[in-house]
């Protein structure tokens, strides 16, 4: 991909990605009710759990690296959530579908299922660790190559591990 995209490569990548994910007919809309709402939820309480990780290491978070916006009191949270976007994508795809056609802020259990991701345990730095620790160990390692120069930060690595189904909505 090159600067500014002129062959609009990311587009595209983005249409075959959700499409595949979901359905052929999906388009990602963060103003739609259903699977955009559930995954707007889920990139919420994943960028406030980063946003309180990088505050907890010292650096302040509202100065992004990449992100730079005056409305967002949170740019430096945006910066480091894209490699954790996939797992979200991912409970969204196990666990909701396909009841995130109705999918409410106001169903508890909806909320709760998209919550309880933060305990799964991923891949992160050749490690496992509860999704809620990785971003704490992501937020860490930023905070080291800040402060010592280059250096590679803890990102996860493919989607949760589970020996048990994942709890579904209609359970």
């Amino acid at each position: 991909m090159r600067s500014g995209d002129p062959k609009n490569v990311e587009a595209q990548a983005s249409r075959r990605y959700w499409n595949s994910l979901f359905a052929s007919d999906f388009r990602r809309d963060f103003r739609l009710s259903g699977i955009n709402a559930a995954l707007n939820y889920g990139y919420a309480v994943l960028t406030v759990s980063l946003a309180r990780s990088i505050v907890g290491t010292g650096l302040l978070v509202s100065i992004g690296v990449h992100c730079h916006n005056r409305s967002n009191p949170l740019c430096l949270a945006p910066d480091l959530i894209e490699p954790f976007r996939p797992i979200v994508d991912w409970r969204v795809r196990s666990a909701l579908i396909p009841e995130t056609k109705g999918f409410s802020l106001e169903d508890r259990k909806s909320k709760s299922l998209l919550l309880s991701l933060m305990y799964e345990t991923i891949f992160i730095a050749e490690r496992q660790e509860p999704l809620l620790i990785a971003v704490q160990s992501a937020a860490a390692s930023l905070y080291v190559a800040f402060l010592s120069g280059p250096s590679e930060l803890a990102l996860p690595t493919g989607v949760p591990i589970s020996t048990e189904p994942v709890q579904r909505l209609s359970d």
